[in-house]
């Protein structure tokens, strides 16, 4: 993904971390107003984990996140899906050529 930008709007605060490492974090009254805290991640290749942690004081609460892109993104589960299934496959065919073999 290229382009990773957020964008969040949080009543009390925000704290974000990027693959455990911390990017950013503020505390201000009020509501959520969408890009109150904007910030861009830049181009991420691989497996990501975004972890938001929104700060809140009772009261109103609210909040906006929006993560955007540009690029494509490209997962391996499909394919992995393919090779589990015809590993089950394969498997059965051996246990059924197994089990006659051995009753023969």
């Amino acid at each position: 993904m290229n382009n990773v930008s957020v964008s969040i709007g949080v009543d009390n605060g925000v704290f974000v971390w990027l693959n455990g490492a911390y990017e950013c974090g503020a505390l201000a009254p009020g509501g959520a107003t969408p890009g109150e805290y904007s910030f861009n991640l830049g181009n991420l290749t691989g497996a990501n984990y975004l972890e938001i942690l929104r700060e809140d004081h009772g009261g109103g609460t609210g909040w906006d996140i929006n993560v955007s892109a540009t690029g494509s993104v490209t997962t391996p589960e499909p394919h992995s899906f393919v090779m589990f299934t015809l590993g089950l496959l394969a498997l059965g065919a051996f246990g059924v050529k197994a089990h006659r073999h051995k009753n023969a």
